[in-house]
């Protein structure tokens, strides 16, 4: 498994099938936040630094936090576009 360094409170789980480690986007935003970060540059660190890259089957997964209404809301958008 393949850990995402300083992130360890964002850890949601592991994937079962692939023992990927599976991280909250949210909660990684809101760790660099914490260390002085604004939002937006928390966002675009780590889209550019961890989220895009690729390390191989074992690379973590990275999602985002959601409940049933913004699930719905996810689908009726994708399907509206």
């Amino acid at each position: 498994m393949i850990l995402a360094d300083g992130f360890d409170n964002a850890i949601l789980g592991v994937d079962n099938e692939y023992q990927r480690v599976v991280y909250s986007k949210q909660k990684m935003v809101e760790i660099l936040m914490l260390d002085g970060l604004s939002e937006e540059d928390a966002v675009g660190f780590l889209e550019y630094n961890t989220w895009s890259a690729y390390v191989g089957e074992s690379t973590p997964i990275f999602v985002h936090d959601m409940n049933i209404h913004d699930i719905n809301e996810w689908f009726k958008n994708d399907l509206e576009n």
